[in-house]
This record gives C-alpha cells, structure tokens and sequence, in this order.
C-alpha cells in the first residue's frame, strides 16, 4: 500500500479533529438530561415541560433562544455534521482497501445525515 499523498493528510486530521470536537464536547441526549433537571427543580432556567404547541415553542425560543435551540436538537445537527467529516477521513484513510465496500458505507451515511437534516 502506498503512503497517502497530501491531499488526503488534511482530510485525516480533519475528520480526527471532528472525532475529538464529537467525542468531547457533544452529549447525546443533553435536551433530556435538561429537561429532567428542570423537572427536578435543580435547573431554573430551562422550562419543566417541554413546549407542545408551535406558539410555546416561539415563546420559548424569544424568552431563551439558547434553551429553545438545545430542546429542539440542534447540537445534533452539529454533531451529524462532524459525524460526516469524520466518514470522509475513514474514506480517505481506507479508500485503497475495499473501495466499493467503504465507498457504500460513506453514501449509506451520507444519505443518513441527510434525512437527519431533512427531518429535523
């Protein structure tokens, strides 16, 4: 196998990069964790209940956009995004060993992160 050529370095340590911002500062699940402290009494600023109707939802996001944002999923956005570097630096990393095989897992990815997008 030949060393990869500069091209593909960067894409190595971007997807590595990504891996490291998805890995630590990303949680899964934080709107429900915040939602079950609210709950509990321990956090004030977060609403106990999440917001049902559309104009709950515009209520909330103008009291406290960043409270707003985080119940609906955005950093989930984020983290798909880093989720999609990441595969194109297992690509570039892997594209010389089964090409057809990793090139279908990064279009099956891909195509995930989309409907995530689209969905969300």
């Amino acid at each position: 196998m030949q060393p990869a050529g500069p091209e593909w370095r960067l894409m190595y340590r971007i997807g590595a990069a990504a891996a490291l911002i998805a890995a630590i500062v990303v949680r899964r699940n934080f709107a429900a964790e915040l939602s079950l402290l609210a709950s509990l009494g321990i956090v004030r600023f977060a609403p106990s209940v999440s917001p049902v109707t559309a104009a709950e939802w515009f209520a909330l996001l103008q009291d406290s956009r960043l409270v707003g944002l985080w119940l609906l999923d955005i950093f989930d956005l984020a983290n798909y995004a880093l989720v999609g570097l990441m595969y194109i630096g297992l690509y570039g990393a892997l594209h010389r060993v089964r090409r057809g095989m990793v090139m279908f897992a990064t279009v099956l990815c891909f195509i995930g992160i989309a409907v995530f997008f689209a969905s969300n």
